[in-house]
């Protein structure tokens, strides 16, 4: 797996880890930082910078996937494509539903 050391995290990506670890959506998060659902998805998605402090997080194996699956650009579904398996059981490993070993190799290959 390509090495992703907590300093090589962005902000953003931690947002994003964070409110996936709490199973919230957008709405949701936004709203907890007083933000809207569009200005927290622009926060998370890096178009605009956090005007508030982001924690940085320790980082599961799976969490690594995650983010190296959003930094290539690819959603649930075109990652299975490239696995030749659904975007179902992607979505059942990264939220910790099903055993991630698949997505593990693949990124560490």
């Amino acid at each position: 797996m390509a090495t992703v050391s907590i300093t090589d995290v962005k902000p953003y990506e931690n947002l994003y880890i964070a409110r996936h670890r709490k199973k919230l959506n957008q709405a949701q998060m936004g709203s907890r930082l007083r933000r809207t659902r569009h200005e927290y998805s622009d926060i998370e998605l890096g178009l605009v910078p956090p005007n508030f402090w982001v924690e940085k997080l320790d980082l599961t194996q799976m969490e690594i996937c995650i983010l190296l699956r959003r930094r290539n650009g690819l959603n649930q579904g075109q990652l299975g494509e490239i696995l030749d398996i659904s975007r179902i059981l992607i979505n059942g490993m990264e939220n910790g539903r099903l055993n991630p070993a698949r997505l593990i190799k693949h990124w560490r290959s």
